[in-house]
């Protein structure tokens, strides 16, 4: 199915209505937590604009999708007959709902083959999966990817079947997010668009949603996070959705590929993690005497960021980045939140994503990134 991206702010649930009313029939299925349903009030909006529609919800997963969680939800989706799936909360929700559309038609060892095998495997289904974003940073609503656990194991897959059908961006449902939440989820955004930009992948398509989400989230995110205004926090939902459609054609690279450890060892939410991770990886990006791109291209292209950013040099850019953290409430130092390097440096290194290192623009100096990334610690 082709996908669409609708912004709605305020008019998220009249949306999906008029898009359930051309289905086959009038049974959905919310993939969300209780949470989710309660704060946001969807399932009392849906049935106002149409009072007979059927409505189940699955809310039993937990952060990290296992795979029997999502079996569990394949299950009650092919019982339901639903003729569409509502995902309605952050990327895990969106994930499990990729997964879940992917998934249901297969018995379970099919499945789990089309797991081991990264999604490409997978065939198109027939049913419509409309994405509710209610935070402002995964952008999984604009990505044909999802993160599944089996037997211990992460699985990341990547397939154009995983699209959602339609994405819906309304900043309205964002409201009920923590500051601390909203303040990780927009750095999230804001280092995917970094990354994206200097991606070996880049193209002129992702360049273009990549710096105006950066626009945006240079703009609003003060406003959005410390005063809550709402004409930020809808900007900042936009920016996210722009930074989600351009990892989707570039992916994420050196940045991310550190940031896991973080977030698995020590709880750090994922957008903390990543932005721990960026300045270090931007250093070594900057002064690489070698690179993948093009002659010149590099350098031009942190000029670029440079000037989306209002700085002029390397040094600046990272100071503003941090400073940009602090001045959200988040720490800028990983040893505050239980992190010891001198004891978990190899662990740390072991860990790296190789796959997003292959995207990313420069090869990535080991020795270098240690010494940056310690420095950042106390700059």
């Amino acid at each position: 199915m082709e996908h669409t991206i609708r912004i709605a702010h305020q008019n998220a649930f009249a949306v999906v209505a008029d898009h359930l009313r051309q289905l086959e029939n009038n049974h959905v299925l919310i993939v969300g937590s209780a949470r989710s349903c309660r704060d946001t009030g969807i399932i009392e909006a849906l049935r106002r604009h149409m009072p007979d529609l059927v409505i189940d919800q699955f809310g039993d997963f937990s952060p990290n999708p296992d795979f029997q969680e999502v079996w569990r939800g394949c299950r009650m989706l092919k019982k339901s007959g639903a003729a569409a799936v509502i995902s309605l909360g952050g990327g895990t929700a969106m994930d499990i709902a990729k997964s879940m559309v992917g998934l249901h038609q297969l018995d379970e060892p099919a499945a789990r083959t089309v797991i081991c095998n990264g999604g490409r495997d997978l065939s198109a289904s027939t049913l419509s999966h409309i994405a509710l974003p209610t935070t402002a940073g995964s952008g999984s609503e604009a990505t044909h990817f999802a993160v599944v656990y089996l037997d211990g194991i992460k699985y990341s897959l990547a397939s154009a079947h995983l699209m959602p059908t339609l994405s819906i961006i309304d900043g309205t449902l964002t409201r009920g997010m923590p500051r601390a939440l909203a303040a990780s989820s927009a750095m999230d955004a804001l280092c995917q668009a970094i990354e994206s930009y200097w991606a070996v992948a880049a193209t002129k398509e992702s360049m273009l949603y990549a710096t105006r989400a950066i626009e945006l989230l240079k703009l609003y995110m003060l406003p959005a996070i410390n005063d809550q205004t709402s004409e930020a926090q809808n900007r900042i939902a936009e920016a996210a959705c722009l930074a989600g459609q351009a990892i989707n054609i570039t992916k994420t690279t050196a940045a991310h590929a550190f940031s896991y450890y973080l977030t698995h060892q020590h709880g750090i939410p994922h957008g903390h993690a990543v932005s721990f991770c960026l300045p270090a990886v931007a250093r070594v990006n900057y002064e690489a005497e070698e690179d993948f791109l093009t002659p010149g291209d590099l350098q031009a292209r942190f000029q670029k960021l440079f000037q989306l950013t209002g700085v002029a040099t390397l040094d600046e850019f990272t100071q503003w980045f941090k400073n940009l953290m602090g001045q959200i409430g988040l720490v800028t130092n990983p040893e505050m939140m239980g992190f010891d390097f001198d004891k978990e440096e190899q662990a740390f290194l072991r860990s790296v994503n190789l796959e997003r290192l292959k995207n990313n623009p420069a090869p990535l100096d080991m020795k270098k990134f240690i010494q940056y990334f310690k420095e950042n610690r106390h700059r």
